[in-house]
């Protein structure tokens, strides 16, 4: 399980990989991410929201796309939500890891 990096200069590293895997090894040390699950299993972005939540470090920025009808909350004393907004189908959450 090689982490796909792609190296955008000396301030951000781009990786591709499974998400809940992803976590393990490098979620400490992640600052932004972009999380787009499938829309017919929202389960599966909420376990990674909740799991992601235990290993981020404070300001981390979580951007979570969602499918609008099936909307999942987060937990309001580890994120803050800094926008929740809807474009058809799709409802996107911006939100910042402040603790526990």
């Amino acid at each position: 399980n090689n982490l796909n990096k792609v190296d955008v200069g000396v301030r951000a590293n781009v990786i591709q990989h499974d998400a809940i895997n992803a976590i393990k090894k490098c979620g400490a040390d992640i600052d932004l991410v972009f999380l787009d699950p499938p829309y017919a299993t929202p389960e599966l972005g909420a376990s990674f929201v909740k799991k992601f939540g235990q290993i981020a470090k404070n300001g981390t920025i979580l951007i979570w796309e969602q499918d609008s009808d099936k909307a999942m909350d987060v937990t309001p004393n580890v994120w803050e939500i800094l926008r929740d907004k809807q474009y058809g189908r799709a409802r996107f959450l911006i939100l910042r890891k402040i603790g526990e």
